[in-house]
């Protein structure tokens, strides 16, 4: 079934894939506007947004490598408890940094990924230095209604997903000062490509990203390659904001459209106590529980009718990774590029839901 669809004339595109990362889609010409950006200066900004320090990675998943390297993890060595529902991509890094992975070890095990599926948070939300919060679907969580998005000492981050960025980059939040330096040193380190090779993982990203399926190999290598050379490049970086006012800008957009929706929904489709939850929190996209699977369709197919794109997509309705409760939700796109008017149609199908109770199960 062709799910492909646009969420608004000039917004972003979600890919219904349940064995990857929900990415963010922006419109080709958009991920090729503005000159490259100096790698300090974004790092400078990000640090500004978040509070903490910014280590800018050549992906999220080098971002991820660099924390378990400085952790002084290995495999076969060390134990990592992972969630038991987590994407291909993360995984990918973790089994080369620990095994066994074991999502019930969070207290015994050498380190501990909490990962905020959708950017919905985790219940168990437990402090330390052993822990990587992968913000992957939770960049603009920080600061938020509610606070920090994560409460480890690292959290890992990719850009693509929320900005129109020209290539991979990712990157690590660290609060300790002295290691965010010695983390930089070390990504720096390794060799950057060669004006060519920039060229190509350029040309690689942009059609392999938005969807072309004859670059889909192509972009399974880009992913490993980044995920072996962790330095950033600056063309890279492209389609990044200038300034940190306009990142603050974009979330509290975000946080206006996710309330929004949130106010129109029939209460019914949030589990109990999720509403709090959102409310401090800030996820990628908008989980609807449907007792009734016709109903759960024929929503969807509402939003489609928009011209939104939609998905049904297991989520763990406990948000407790290591014991998860697996539903199927609606995710509903609630990007902050998403036009006024879209946003009020869009509302308007949520709340002709009605609060009366689903037939069947």
């Amino acid at each position: 079934m062709e799910t492909r669809a646009r969420i608004s004339s000039s917004s972003a595109r979600i890919e219904p894939d349940c064995a990857a990362a929900l990415k963010t889609y922006f419109h080709p010409a958009k991920r090729n506007v503005g000159a490259p950006r100096e790698v300090a200066a974004v790092e400078a900004m990000i640090s500004e947004f978040h509070e903490v320090h910014c280590v800018l990675t050549s992906s999220g998943r080098a971002a991820i490598r660099l924390c378990f390297e400085a952790m002084g993890l290995s495999r076969y060595n060390s134990t990592i408890a992972a969630p038991r529902m987590i994407s291909r991509c993360v995984l990918d890094v973790l089994v080369r940094f620990g095994f066994p992975l074991d999502a019930s070890a969070a207290q015994s095990a050498d380190a501990c990924l909490r990962y905020h599926q959708y950017g919905v948070a985790q219940a168990d939300f437990a402090h330390g230095p052993r822990y990587l919060d992968d913000v992957c679907h939770a960049f603009f969580w920080s600061g938020n209604r509610g606070g920090k998005g994560w409460a480890g000492d690292f959290a890992a981050f990719s850009l693509p997903k929320f900005f129109a960025t020209r290539g991979m980059a990712g990157g690590l939040l660290v609060k300790d000062a002295a290691l965010a330096e010695a983390l930089r040193a070390r990504r720096d380190a390794s060799a950057p490509p060669t004006p060519e090779a920039r060229r190509r993982e350029a040309q690689i990203f942009a059609a392999a990203y938005e969807g072309d399926p004859a670059h889909a190999e192509d972009l399974e290598h880009l992913y490993l390659q980044r995920t072996l050379r962790l330095r950033c490049n600056a063309e890279d970086l492209c389609g990044m904001p200038a300034r940190t006012r306009a990142m603050r800008d974009t979330r509290a957009r975000r946080a206006e459209i996710l309330e929004r929706l949130v106010t129109a929904a029939p209460a019914r489709l949030l589990p109990p106590g999720w509403p709090q939850v959102l409310a401090q929190s800030l996820p990628f996209a908008l989980p609807l529980f449907f007792s009734d699977a016709a109903e759960r369709d024929k929503a969807g197919a509402a939003v489609a009718a928009l011209g939104m794109l939609n998905g049904v997509y297991t989520i763990d309705k406990a948000r407790r990774q290591a014991a998860p409760q697996p539903a199927r939700a609606l995710l509903i796109p609630c990007h902050d590029e998403i036009a006024d008017v879209d946003i009020e149609a869009l509302a308007g199908v949520l709340s002709r839901l009605g609060d009366a109770p689903s037939a069947g199960s």
